[in-house]
């Protein structure tokens, strides 16, 4: 009997009598993988004339542990807005392998979570229970512009299990912004006329003055624009 790329088939009967039967024990090597698989078995018979059978197992790879996103992922927030977001931890089990639910959640970074409602567990009719949480989870109105970044740590104190954690990120927007905030002028002596695009990320807003050693004049628009 040959091996599946992902699987070993432990030993079984040498010999298989006419219209016997065999449990062939799969063990399988799933590693990280998950989805939909398809692992590969063939089996051969003494007569060498004989076809090899190839059998194929259709498997569905679910992971005992994931954290699923609810609703829209926040990539962005503005500067001294805070903005949520949610994520659903799901915990797997068969019988006794598998995961149970956090009780607990550490966090790292300019964010909080707290657990939502109550949970639910759903078991299917192969006995595989899937059990789940809401957490909402807090980005801080941050005031500095650029990347930032947390975690969430997931965590059972009483049941031996080792934390999870989850990695987060977003972008901080100022309440204006200049992209790409660059200008090229020649460094002949003369003045030059030049624009740049100023975005609102919060709310209309007026151009009032220009100030520094390029700035000469400015004509704002007599209405804020939408880009």
């Amino acid at each position: 009997m040959g091996r599946p790329c992902c699987s070993a088939v432990e030993p079984v009967p040498n010999s298989i009598p006419d219209d016997g039967s065999v449990r062939a024990p799969v063990v399988s090597r799933t590693g990280d993988q998950k989805g939909a698989q398809r692992p590969v078995c063939s089996v051969a018979s003494e007569n060498t004339g004989g076809p090899t059978r190839r059998l194929v197992l259709n498997a569905d790879l679910l992971p005992l542990w994931e954290v699923q996103l609810v609703g829209r992922l926040v990539t962005e927030t503005r500067s001294g807005v805070s903005a949520e977001q949610s994520f659903r931890p799901i915990g797997r089990r068969l019988g006794e392998v598998g995961l149970p639910l956090p009780t607990a959640i550490v966090t790292s970074g300019p964010l909080a979570a707290r657990f939502v409602g109550p949970g639910d567990e759903i078991t299917d009719i192969e006995g595989r229970s899937a059990a789940s949480w809401i957490v909402r989870v807090t980005y801080s109105a941050a005031t500095r512009p650029g990347q930032a970044s947390g975690r969430l740590i997931f965590t059972r104190p009483d049941s031996g299990v080792p934390p999870r954690d989850l990695d987060v990120r977003w972008k901080v927007e100022p309440p204006i912004s200049v992209p790409p905030g660059a200008l090229s002028v020649q460094g002949d002596g003369e003045s030059s006329r030049h624009s740049v695009l100023l975005r609102s990320h919060d709310r209309p807003f007026r151009v009032l003055e220009a100030s520094g050693p390029l700035a000469c004049a400015i004509t704002p628009f007599p209405e804020p624009r939408s880009v």
